[in-house]
């Protein structure tokens, strides 16, 4: 009896051992898996493009409501809708020389690529996106607006500004100027038609209604370390912008376009900012940059008839670093059918 009952528990014992190491060794293979698609970030520390004004920016930045998190969680799921495009090739994912950057499928919010891309980071220009939206759903296209000294920030030092003090345009025509050549203040202008408390409410209002809770707007160009947002938040602004307002990506990717100053009538001819205007893929997106920013750029481009939107934060070649993700992308991803 004796003999039974110690063969019966080594046997227990076994069987016990041998499924935590099968346990195990899936949890090893998932792990391998995983990092073969999402590489190491190249910067894991503070950035050196981070100035001290914007750590310290960051720091008084309000951490999202858990409550919110959940909404924003809800609000992923829901758009999770679509086919889903799937790895096809063995290249690996290139290395990245940003503090942030992302690639997502704007269809169904599906990512497939992340380098830190929760990681609160200055938004720049990249501001004007949401501007923009706020201009089209509450603002006149047809008034007019007289440029006054409180438009132009004391914080551009631009030495070529596009427009000057005292010159008259339509709204439509500040919104075109804000995006193209990202005047900043052709948005102050258009925030000020608003009200400019008013109007930055405005802004964090919808990064709330559109569940990007990491998003913080404190002034409407982006000049302020203090406009943060992370490429998560920023690609999911998008998404929405693409099937909501489309009209903001379509002027955001116009090569060229003419401005009329009013009580001149003068024509003024401007060139858009962002190298991949006019391209057959690009269907529109935005360049950003300040000192403590670097170079951001959200762009967004048509593969397999998707909208495909990458997001690069804080580096110092902002258009060869989305070539690369965008190229890697299409090499290795191909739709379900």
């Amino acid at each position: 009896m004796a003999d039974h009952f110690w063969k019966l528990l080594l046997f227990v014992s076994l069987a016990a051992i041998a499924v935590v190491a099968i346990t195990v060794g899936r949890a090893r293979e998932g792990a391998v898996a995983f990092t073969t698609l999402v590489p190491p970030s190249v910067e894991t520390e503070a950035s050196p493009y981070l100035s001290a004004a914007s750590v310290a920016a960051q720091d008084a930045f309000p951490s999202p409501r858990v409550a919110d998190l959940d909404r924003g969680s809800v609000l992923v799921d829901q758009q999770v809708t679509a086919s889903s495009f799937h790895k096809v090739g063995t290249e690996p994912p290139p290395p990245v020389q940003a503090a942030s950057a992302l690639i997502m499928d704007l269809a169904n919010g599906q990512t497939y690529f992340d380098v830190q891309g929760d990681r609160r980071w200055p938004m720049a220009s990249l501001t004007k996106l949401t501007a923009a939206v706020e201009v089209l759903r509450n603002l006149d296209e047809a008034a007019t607006v007289t440029l006054a000294p409180e438009h132009f920030p004391v914080a551009d030092n631009s030495t070529g500004r596009t427009l000057k003090m005292g010159d008259t345009y339509r709204v439509s025509d500040l919104l075109r100027t804000t995006l193209v050549v990202s005047s900043n203040e052709a948005a102050e202008a258009l925030a000020g038609v608003y009200g400019r408390e008013n109007f930055l409410a405005a802004l964090n209002g919808i990064a709330r209604e559109w569940g990007a809770f990491s998003t913080n707007f404190s002034d409407p160009t982006g000049l302020s370390a203090a406009n943060q947002s992370t490429a998560r938040d920023l690609a999911k602004i998008a998404a929405h912008i693409f099937a909501d307002y489309p009209r903001v990506f379509q002027i955001s990717r116009t090569p060229k376009i003419s401005i009329t100053e009013l009580a001149s009538g003068k024509a003024i001819p401007l060139v858009n900012i962002n190298l991949f205007a006019g391209r057959a893929d690009f269907l529109g997106g935005k360049t950003g940059y300040t000192d403590e920013a670097a170079e951001n750029l959200l762009s967004i481009f048509s593969y397999a008839k998707r909208p495909i939107g990458i997001v690069v934060l804080g580096t110092g070649d902002r258009f060869g670093e989305t070539e690369k993700l965008f190229a890697w992308f299409k090499n290795n991803f191909s739709l379900n059918q």
